[in-house]
């Protein structure tokens, strides 16, 4: 808990009133690692050899290298390395050639073995295997996902279109087609192999509504809207007893028809408030916090709670989070979609995100622990919590006014329901003057960011009802630093198992 309250200081709010501006106590943000070079030096790798190479068969080394051969001044020069070490000899230049070269044969090699085991795994099955290794499957798929990976994808693309047209049943499809939207493939000739081998199973073999549902959930997420595909997929599920459509496959089944733009009439309309017995929980456990206690202070009680939660995340697991996005090139830029303020109306976003909703992102102990730490908080199943979203703020970026409740044909009220409360995570400390604090203006309150602080406070009422006075905007980065947060936000009630965002 802070040794001394935080001080309070007069600042402009956003519509030109004086706000008090809440500043916490003392604190130094995590440091950030640079990004690491990655795949995309393999690239360069092949390049600067067929270069160097082209160099030293013409005779036009570099005076200022040793010659690789022992011929003599006047013989022609005679490039024949016997190891990597022969590439050594000719500069500190031909040191990286040779690693990036390794590195990048290495990739290709392991894709290669991967694509077919992948093969063997989905084609060669018999009565006596085992049950599909979907975390494997993943594994495979994701080494095709970056872009510098691209120059692999014909690989992809020869094995894939041998899969796909001699898959039989939906068992495999379905492990394929999941396994391609978990590890997020951008490849779009995949996509449409998927969706050819979907809608020809659709129409000749029966499937089960765990399988549909998880095909509609992968096509959903990976943003695909191919005429006739979830026609397919909802005809294959009319044909399946209602007695096995548990609820969970029911919502993300109708999640996934309403996110590719062709809501499910058969399924009705999701409710755009939240349960009121959630909602009056979450403002009863933030009541009790803005009481009062140590490491907590409330920042608002009329007319909802704004609650400061002290050193919720320290500056190590601050630090975790952001090499975790930065290691599996999770940042994107924020979507605009649903970036609305309490009338409705567009607003400006200028700002990356990375969603940490993977299953290895799932299974990081930080995550893990800063789901449980806001669940705890707000008295409420851990499942009620969505996947955690980093935004990373540069210079100039910010986040106009807007509210965190969604609005009526929110695709994303089948899965959790309305959100109830957010948890904004501060995972580093700007420089004084450097802007980017967070500015309620409708209750006439200003933020300053402190390193491993959560600010919460409701998006409903105690009906469940939308409130707009949780209007808040994200105020412009104005000196040559990055604002790191987390949002963390809670549901009406539990989210399905298995979901991601959309790409």
């Amino acid at each position: 808990a802070p040794t001394h309250p935080p001080s309070l200081a007069m600042a402009p709010a956003c519509n030109g009133r004086a706000a008090p501006a809440w500043r916490p106590p003392h604190a130094s943000g995590p440091r950030v690692g640079a990004l690491a070079v990655g795949c995309l030096l393999w690239l360069y790798a092949l390049a600067k050899l067929g270069q160097d190479l082209s160099h030293a068969f013409a005779g036009g080394a570099s005076t200022s290298r040793r010659p690789i051969s022992s011929a003599s001044p006047s013989s022609p020069r005679v490039w024949a390395p016997s190891s990597a070490l022969a590439l050594r000899a000719g500069g500190g230049d031909f040191d990286l050639v040779a690693q990036k070269l390794e590195e990048a044969t290495e990739k290709i090699r392991a894709a290669t073995k991967g694509l077919e085991v992948l093969k063997v795994e989905l084609l060669d099955r018999n009565m006596l295997s085992g049950e599909i290794d979907r975390e494997f499957i993943i594994q495979v798929l994701a080494l095709f996902r970056p872009a510098t990976a691209a120059p692999m994808r014909p690989l992809l693309d020869k094995t894939l279109d041998q899969v796909f047209p001699a898959l039989q049943g939906f068992d495999t499809l379905a492990a394929l087609t999941v396994g391609m939207a978990v590890a997020r493939l951008p490849h779009a000739s995949a996509w449409l192999a998927a969706g050819d081998a979907t809608m020809r199973l659709c129409s000749s073999t029966a499937a089960s509504a765990e399988e549909l549902s998880q095909l509609a959930w992968a096509f959903a997420s990976a943003g695909e809207r191919r005429p006739g595909l979830f026609d397919a997929l909802r005809g294959a599920l009319a044909k399946v007893s209602g007695s096995s459509l548990s609820e969970d496959r029911r919502r993300i089944f109708a999640w996934a028809c309403a996110e590719v733009g062709e809501p499910a009439e058969e399924f009705g309309e999701p409710p755009t408030h939240a349960d009121a017995t959630a909602s009056r929980g979450i403002l009863g456990a933030l009541g009790e916090l803005a009481a009062g206690g140590a490491g907590v202070e409330a920042l608002a009680t009329e007319p909802l709670p704004v609650v400061a939660v002290f050193d919720v995340v320290s500056e190590a697991e601050a630090a975790e989070l952001i090499g975790l996005a930065d290691a599996a090139s999770l940042w994107r830029s924020s979507s605009r979609r649903g970036a609305r303020d309490a009338k409705g109306d567009d607003a400006k976003r200028t700002s990356y995100s990375a969603i940490l909703s993977t299953p290895k992102c799932r299974a990081n102990p930080v995550v893990q622990s800063v789901r449980s730490k806001v669940a705890t908080i707000l008295k409420v199943p851990e499942g009620y919590v969505e996947a955690l979203q980093l935004v990373r703020y540069n210079k100039g970026e910010q986040y106009g006014p807007h509210v965190d409740w969604g609005r009526p044909r929110d695709a994303s009220f089948w899965l959790g329901g309305q959100r109830t409360t957010t948890a904004l995570i501060y995972l580093n400390t700007l420089p004084e003057g450097c802007g980017g604090e967070t500015v309620f203006g409708r209750l006439g309150l200003r933020v300053v960011p402190r390193a491993g602080t959560a600010v919460l406070w409701p998006n409903v009422d105690a009906e469940g009802a939308p409130q707009q006075s949780v209007e808040h905007e994200a105020m412009p980065i104005l000196c040559d630093a990055t604002k790191y947060v987390v949002n963390v936000w809670v549901r009406g009630h539990e989210l399905p198992p298995y979901v991601l965002p959309p790409q």
